[in-house]
């Protein structure tokens, strides 16, 4: 189960700055990086700062709109967030963004998804994915 196609999408990465000690950009670099390992072109990032995690959407109602808007500015077909989404996180942006939604647990197992060769290797990728 691949996340992004052999056509190379475009992508934005996201991330909540919750801690003001984070270090938001190098952790979105680090995602740019796997980003691209996937076989995704990065189109863009963009920041969210608050105290915590929106528990629906991940972000705020007024950063989505920013997030749609830079959609549509950079012709991105998907979205890479640098957290690990619940469903209800994931199922909520897919709907407000229509576009494809990743986070960075899914990313790093499509990577080795991809490089699995052996077939009990495949069958523990796919199985981690499911999970």
């Amino acid at each position: 189960m691949e996340y992004f196609e052999e056509i190379q999408d475009r992508v934005i990465l996201i991330g909540v700055q919750a801690d003001r000690g984070d270090d938001m950009e190098e952790s979105l670099d680090e995602l740019a990086e796997l980003a691209r390992t996937a076989g995704a072109e990065v189109a863009g990032r963009l920041i969210q700062k608050r105290e915590a995690m929106h528990p629906v959407t991940y972000i705020g109602k007024g950063k989505i709109l920013e997030l749609k808007e830079l959609l549509w500015e950079t012709d991105a077909t998907g979205i890479i967030c640098d957290d690990e989404l619940t469903s209800v996180q994931l199922n909520h942006l897919e709907e407000e963004l229509e576009c494809k939604i990743v986070d960075r647990t899914l990313l790093i197992l499509d990577i080795f998804a991809g490089r699995a060769v052996s077939r009990e290797g495949k069958i523990q990728v796919e199985l981690a994915q499911l999970k």
